[in-house]
Protein backbone atom coordinates (compact mmCIF):
# COMPACT_ATOMS: atom_id res chain seq x y z
CA UNK A 1 0.00 0.00 0.00
CA UNK A 2 2.92 2.49 1.15
CA UNK A 3 4.29 2.05 -2.42
CA UNK A 4 1.15 2.42 -4.46
CA UNK A 5 1.21 5.63 -2.13
CA UNK A 6 4.08 6.39 -3.53
CA UNK A 7 3.67 5.76 -6.87
CA UNK A 8 0.70 8.12 -6.93
CA UNK A 9 2.66 11.06 -6.15
CA UNK A 10 4.68 10.30 -9.09
CA UNK A 11 1.64 10.31 -11.75
CA UNK A 12 1.30 12.92 -13.70
CA UNK A 13 -2.22 14.75 -14.52
CA UNK A 14 -3.71 14.94 -18.23
CA UNK A 15 -1.80 18.38 -18.05
CA UNK A 16 1.13 17.20 -17.33
CA UNK A 17 1.99 18.28 -13.91
CA UNK A 18 2.31 16.33 -10.68
CA UNK A 19 -0.03 16.36 -7.84
CA UNK A 20 2.15 18.29 -5.76
CA UNK A 21 2.75 20.57 -8.85
CA UNK A 22 -1.17 21.05 -8.93
CA UNK A 23 -1.69 21.87 -4.93
CA UNK A 24 1.21 24.71 -5.17
CA UNK A 25 -0.27 26.18 -8.32
CA UNK A 26 -3.70 26.02 -6.80
CA UNK A 27 -2.23 27.39 -3.43
CA UNK A 28 -0.23 30.33 -5.05
CA UNK A 29 -2.96 31.12 -7.21
CA UNK A 30 -5.37 31.06 -4.19
CA UNK A 31 -2.73 33.39 -2.42
CA UNK A 32 -2.05 35.64 -5.32
CA UNK A 33 -6.23 36.67 -5.47
CA UNK A 34 -6.02 36.42 -1.80
CA UNK A 35 -4.10 39.28 -1.36
CA UNK A 36 -4.79 41.34 -3.89
CA UNK A 37 -8.32 41.36 -2.16
CA UNK A 38 -6.95 42.07 0.89
CA UNK A 39 -4.68 44.72 -0.51
CA UNK A 40 -7.55 46.38 -1.93
CA UNK A 41 -6.70 45.96 -6.03
CA UNK A 42 -9.26 43.37 -6.43
CA UNK A 43 -13.37 43.98 -5.02
CA UNK A 44 -13.60 40.63 -3.21
CA UNK A 45 -17.72 41.60 -4.64
CA UNK A 46 -16.38 41.68 -8.45
CA UNK A 47 -18.05 39.08 -10.11
CA UNK A 48 -16.08 36.48 -12.75
CA UNK A 49 -17.22 33.59 -14.99
CA UNK A 50 -16.61 30.18 -13.94
CA UNK A 51 -17.28 27.89 -17.46
CA UNK A 52 -18.59 24.54 -16.57
CA UNK A 53 -16.28 21.66 -15.32
CA UNK A 54 -18.51 18.72 -16.18
CA UNK A 55 -20.64 18.87 -19.46
CA UNK A 56 -24.42 19.84 -18.53
CA UNK A 57 -23.80 21.11 -15.45
CA UNK A 58 -23.94 25.00 -16.45
CA UNK A 59 -21.63 27.50 -15.99
CA UNK A 60 -22.31 31.40 -14.55
CA UNK A 61 -20.68 34.19 -12.77
CA UNK A 62 -19.34 33.98 -9.33
CA UNK A 63 -17.94 36.62 -6.82
CA UNK A 64 -14.56 36.83 -6.38
CA UNK A 65 -14.74 36.29 -2.59
CA UNK A 66 -17.29 33.07 -3.17
CA UNK A 67 -14.36 31.49 -5.52
CA UNK A 68 -11.83 32.15 -2.80
CA UNK A 69 -13.92 30.54 -0.14
CA UNK A 70 -15.36 27.07 -2.30
CA UNK A 71 -11.13 26.71 -2.93
CA UNK A 72 -10.61 27.42 0.69
CA UNK A 73 -13.02 25.10 1.89
CA UNK A 74 -13.21 22.46 -0.73
CA UNK A 75 -9.33 21.55 -2.45
CA UNK A 76 -8.19 18.64 0.02
CA UNK A 77 -11.69 16.55 -1.57
CA UNK A 78 -10.25 17.53 -5.20
CA UNK A 79 -9.32 14.84 -7.75
CA UNK A 80 -6.05 16.78 -10.25
CA UNK A 81 -8.43 17.42 -12.91
CA UNK A 82 -10.82 19.89 -10.41
CA UNK A 83 -7.83 21.64 -8.72
CA UNK A 84 -6.41 22.08 -12.75
CA UNK A 85 -9.81 23.89 -13.25
CA UNK A 86 -9.46 25.68 -9.98
CA UNK A 87 -5.96 26.77 -10.63
CA UNK A 88 -7.29 28.04 -14.42
CA UNK A 89 -10.17 29.79 -12.53
CA UNK A 90 -8.01 31.61 -10.10
CA UNK A 91 -5.39 32.78 -12.87
CA UNK A 92 -7.96 34.05 -15.34
CA UNK A 93 -9.58 35.45 -12.25
CA UNK A 94 -6.23 37.67 -11.44
CA UNK A 95 -5.75 38.18 -15.02
CA UNK A 96 -8.93 39.61 -15.50
CA UNK A 97 -7.95 42.48 -12.58
CA UNK A 98 -4.81 42.98 -15.08
CA UNK A 99 -1.55 43.75 -12.79
CA UNK A 100 -0.88 45.22 -9.57
CA UNK A 101 -0.83 48.66 -9.85
CA UNK A 102 2.70 50.08 -8.99
CA UNK A 103 2.19 52.69 -5.92
CA UNK A 104 4.71 56.06 -6.46
CA UNK A 105 7.91 55.95 -4.20
CA UNK A 106 9.53 58.62 -3.11
CA UNK A 107 11.90 60.53 -5.16
CA UNK A 108 15.80 59.26 -4.62
CA UNK A 109 17.81 62.40 -3.66
CA UNK A 110 21.81 61.93 -4.15
CA UNK A 111 23.36 60.39 -0.71
CA UNK A 112 24.47 63.31 1.82
CA UNK A 113 28.74 63.40 0.72
CA UNK A 114 29.81 64.94 3.97
CA UNK A 115 31.53 62.60 6.31
CA UNK A 116 30.30 60.91 9.35
CA UNK A 117 31.01 62.39 12.52
CA UNK A 118 30.00 61.94 16.28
Amino acid sequence: MRLLRRIGHLITSPLGRAQFELQESLASNWVAVKLRVECGDIDPGASIYVPELQPGRGSGYMTVQSVLKTVQDDWTHWDRKTMAWWCEVLDRAGKRFGPRPITPTRKRTQPDKRPFAL
